[in-house]
């Protein structure tokens, strides 16, 4: 059985007029102190409060979710009784904001209403959290995975304009990652082809063009929506994989941000699995005719879309070898085996196309760190 979840999105130019829409009578917006300097809370709430609804702001999220800040957030919304929780901030804010929405569907309070639930991210990445979370060391209950979607996401480019472009380049190469991946993995469906193919082309397409257009051009926007839809996609079929599992162990070991890291696995796990693959591979070429790469069916459309990835990583600076990030080879092969049995033990990609074991994945990052051609 398959399902598929999501919000109502608004999005492009003068998408927070939506909030004039808001005809109720209180909101209850969670959101971070670092942002009051930047008058995106006063922006939301004088347009919230423009509709006539009274706003409550609890600006008490920190830098990483606190149990304490959810239960405080939920006793003062079983005083305030808002109509609307609207989530305004980052990513530890979606979750403050959808921890509290969980306890509510779970009767967490004196509940006397239902109260709706609006997102309103203001860094890329943030839009992963405006929808369900995945954690394979927990099933949500359908409760709790319904609490977790908001009846409104609002995407504003407005909310990103403080984002530098190598912010948006490495979470831009992230979002194609989990694209890819998305599209390819056995966990996909119908349902999530589209978003991943659309994700995978607006990146392709948009990418090298921002730092061409500079903090105004419609390119930002685009990357802005290829990253809710290849968030969209992932939390529809969770498992990550490959390069994103390789990507988070370099992320967690030595500490390279995960954008770049994907961006840089992305291109050797594609190749690892073109090698042993032909259903996979016959995948990748069909990424690549949707992006206009190539017409070709076989592995030489599959390769074109390895190509366009390292160039477009090359064109932004970022690094095509693991050597160029971590310079220490022996650091490098000090950390191999740990970050070896994290993937492994993750679980992640065992239902892959084809399933790398200790010596693969060893291989596979040396390769990685050398630049050399896989091989095997």
């Amino acid at each position: 059985m398959w399902t598929f979840s999501c919000p109502t999105i608004v999005c492009g130019d003068h998408a927070l007029d939506y909030l004039h829409l808001i005809q109720d009578k209180k909101a209850f917006v969670v959101t971070e102190k670092e942002l009051t300097p930047s008058g995106l809370i006063q922006r939301v709430t004088d347009q919230v409060m423009a509709a006539g609804t009274q706003c409550l702001i609890f600006d008490q999220v920190e830098n990483e979710l606190n149990q304490d800040v959810v239960e405080r957030g939920g006793r003062m919304i079983g005083e305030y009784q808002p109509d609307w929780i609207i989530a305004l901030g980052s990513r530890v804010c979606m979750d403050t904001a959808k921890s509290i929405t969980r306890q509510l569907a779970n009767g967490g309070r004196a509940a006397e209403k239902q109260v709706r639930f609006m997102a309103i991210p203001v860094t890329m990445d943030s839009d992963s959290d405006i929808l369900p979370a995945h954690d394979e060391t927990q099933i949500l209950s359908m409760a709790e995975h319904l609490s977790d979607i908001p009846d409104v996401a609002i995407l504003a480019p407005e909310m990103y304009a403080h984002l530098s472009l190598s912010v948006i380049a490495e979470i831009s190469m992230g979002a194609l990652c989990k694209a890819i991946e998305g599209y390819t993995s056995p966990w996909g469906s119908c349902l999530t082809d589209g978003p991943t193919l659309m994700a995978s082309r607006l990146v392709i397409e948009n990418l090298p063009l921002v730092s061409q257009q500079g903090e105004e051009g419609e390119a930002r926007n685009q990357l802005q929506r290829a990253a809710f839809l290849a968030e969209l996609a992932s939390s529809q079929a969770p498992l990550a994989g490959l390069a994103q599992c390789a990507a988070g162990a370099l992320s967690i070991t030595h500490m390279l941000p995960f954008g770049i890291a994907a961006g840089l696995m992305l291109p050797y796990a594609m190749m690892f699995l073109i090698n042993g693959s032909i259903q996979t591979t016959g995948k990748y070429a069909e990424i690549a005719r949707f992006c206009g790469l190539t017409h070709d069916a076989s592995s030489e459309g599959a390769l074109s879309l390895v190509t366009k990835i390292q160039t477009c990583a090359a064109q932004l600076g970022h690094p095509t070898c693991l050597r160029t990030c971590i310079a220490d080879s022996e650091q490098f092969e000090a950390t191999l085996p740990e970050m070896v049995t994290k993937i492994l033990s993750q679980g992640s990609i065992q239902s892959a196309a084809r399933v790398p074991d200790q010596e693969k994945l060893t291989r596979l990052f040396r390769c990685a760190y050398e630049g050399w051609p896989i091989d095997f």
